[in-house]
């Protein structure tokens, strides 16, 4: 076994990487006490099962000004010793890389490579049966999703409730992100270091990019899509008008009895445990409120996004053309037929992974929806019996302190809740850093002084240059202040937000990866999309005219603010 992180002696660099794109910007007391299990139960897990040995106190992950950071010396170690560039896994996944890192090699020497052999081979083998492992740990979520689900769980006694959520916790242990998160990335760098040798003198973000979109896998993109059908239904029925026309938190019994309502229906039984930063377990889901359902519905209706089709079909005749334009290279070369296969394997295995991504968050996020509907019983509890004030203040305890006050143990968890309340409400007020290197937190109280740059670079995502006016959006709450063809700029995104790709006439983010969920996503609608473009949150206002390079990753600011020229 290798420990992977008994060379790296620098400070820790800690980064908020694609966590900021799957949880809210402060996640409540209880995610983070489910992260914090998580840390040894589940990633450092996965590691060992690839070969990699972590110290059992090793700190993957850590709460810092609540919010959650990745420990990116364990990622770059990891690349390092497996042979690849530690600036693939910045690349992969977004954030920013600090010098610390610059001492790791991305060749090890041949004694590394030596006692690095079993994690190899034990790898290799992980990622040769990911279809069948896949396969067999999403069904078993997917049972149990659907059992435990439809239990009342107002029948069941505290003991029986805790149960329940020990269930729950086992059946996280099927998540396979860290596993399918490193095939993804060798997946990648095999195919990457394949175009490199054949066409070495293009832009391969963008050779990629083009390789991989409309491949009809994504389920994620698939979810929006599924929307964009109901919209397609829906303009053809009058009722269904009306009902969308009038209140929409009142539509969906007004639905009743329409092809829309059965159509919407099937929609929430597949998709209906996510929504907005789903990895949250504080966040309710679609299932709860299909009035956020039509809302987004409405929206296509207005834009008139109602058909899919021309959408999957453009994009595959991309991907079609893409890959063609690579066997016409191949064909220039000797051993042909081994180059092509070798070509279509290491492109069928990018592909695979990418998918297989979506579709474990998917399933993971089965299980965050059991485990919210388990603690909001017990919410509803303790506000019965006056430990808490609200259902919803069960979100600010931890799961060792829900255990002891379902045990009977007395203290004054109303305090605790309050104390925690305004713990969270101080965060707010900090602007947190993306980076942190070492134990000694920066000072965050500062305002963010503007650049006048109008040139930004970032990472390649989706293909296409367009020019249009930038909508700065900050959260969903801000999502009705987006209109139809201007450019969505935000932090990050996670699948609620892809709801405005079709309608976006391009994507820019400040954090992210090209294996992050906006670039997957986008790539499936044919949106340009930059990603990982570092502090142009604090220089673009809405109605600034840009220009979005996708093929590129630059990002050309042509002119001020509609309203500052008006000014």
């Amino acid at each position: 076994m290798v420990s992977g992180v008994e060379t790296v002696n620098k400070e820790i660099t800690w980064s908020r990487m694609n966590l900021k794109e799957i949880l809210p910007e402060l996640p409540c007391p209880l995610t983070l006490s489910i992260f914090a299990r998580a840390n040894r139960a589940l990633f450092i897990e996965q590691f060992k099962k690839m070969g990699y040995a972590l110290p059992e106190d090793t700190e993957y992950i850590k709460a810092l000004y609540g919010r959650l950071y990745f420990n990116m010396n364990i990622w770059y170690k990891t690349y390092s010793d497996f042979g690849a560039d530690p600036e693939l896994s910045q690349r992969a996944f977004g954030g920013f890389q600090s010098d610390s890192m610059n001492c790791l090699e991305a060749k090890p020497s041949f004694f590394t490579r030596m006692k690095m052999m079993p994690a190899y081979i034990k790898t290799m083998l992980l990622f040769s049966n990911i279809n069948k492992i896949s396969k067999e740990n999403f069904s078993i979520i997917r049972e149990g999703y659907k059992r435990e689900s439809n239990i009342d769980l107002r029948n069941y006694s505290d003991r029986e409730i805790l149960e329940h959520l020990e269930f729950i916790e086992e059946l996280s242990k099927r998540d396979l992100t860290i596993i399918i998160g490193s095939g993804t990335s060798v997946s990648y760098l095999y195919l990457m270091e394949f175009l490199k040798k054949l066409v070495p003198d293009e832009d391969l973000d963008n050779v990629l990019n083009q390789l991989v979109t409309g491949s009809e896998g994504i389920i994620s993109a698939n979810q929006t899509l599924s929307l964009i059908r109901l919209a397609g239904e829906a303009k053809g029925d009058r009722k269904v008008l009306e009902a969308l026309d009038g209140e929409i938190d009142f539509a969906y019994n007004k639905l009743e009895g329409t092809r829309f309502r059965e159509m919407l229906d099937n929609f929430l039984r597949e998709f209906g445990h996510r929504g907005l930063y789903e990895t949250d377990v504080e966040s309710p889901r679609y299932s709860e409120n299909p009035a956020s359902i039509l809302r987004i519905v409405k929206n296509y209706l207005d834009a008139g996004v109602t058909d899919p089709k021309e959408i999957m079909d453009r994009q595959k005749m991309i991907r079609e053309t893409a890959i063609d334009r690579i066997l016409k290279h191949i064909q220039k070369n000797k051993f042909f037929y081994l180059k092509k296969k070798s070509f279509l394997r290491r492109l069928e295995n990018y592909e695979r992974f990418l998918a297989l991504r979506e579709e474990n968050r998917y399933h993971t996020v089965m299980v965050i929806a059991l485990a919210r509907r388990g603690y909001l019983e017990l919410g509803r509890r303790f506000t019965e019996r006056g430990v808490l004030v609200k259902q919803f203040d069960i979100f600010f305890l931890t799961i060792p302190e829900i255990q002891s006050l379902l045990s009977g143990e007395q203290n004054n968890f109303k305090n605790i809740v309050n104390e925690r309340k305004s713990e969270r409400e101080r965060n707010s007020m900090f602007h947190a850093p993306d980076i942190i290197i070492g134990d000694v937190l920066p000072e965050i109280v500062k305002e963010t002084v503007r650049e006048t740059k109008k040139v930004f670079t970032g990472y390649a995502a989706s293909s296409g240059t367009v020019q249009g006016r930038a909508r700065i959006i900050h959260s969903p709450e801000e999502f009705g202040k987006f209109k139809p063809g201007e450019i969505l700029v935000a932090s990050t995104t996670d699948p609620m937000w892809s709801t405005l790709f079709p309608v976006a006439k391009a994507v820019v983010t400040e954090m992210g990866g090209i294996l992050s969920h906006a670039a997957i996503v986008a790539r499936e609608y044919g949106t340009p999309c930059v990603v990982n473009v570092k502090g142009i949150m604090d220089v673009l206002e809405d109605g600034h005219l840009i220009e979005v390079d996708g093929d590129k990753g630059v990002i050309r600011i042509m002119e001020e603010s509609i309203d500052a020229r008006a000014a």
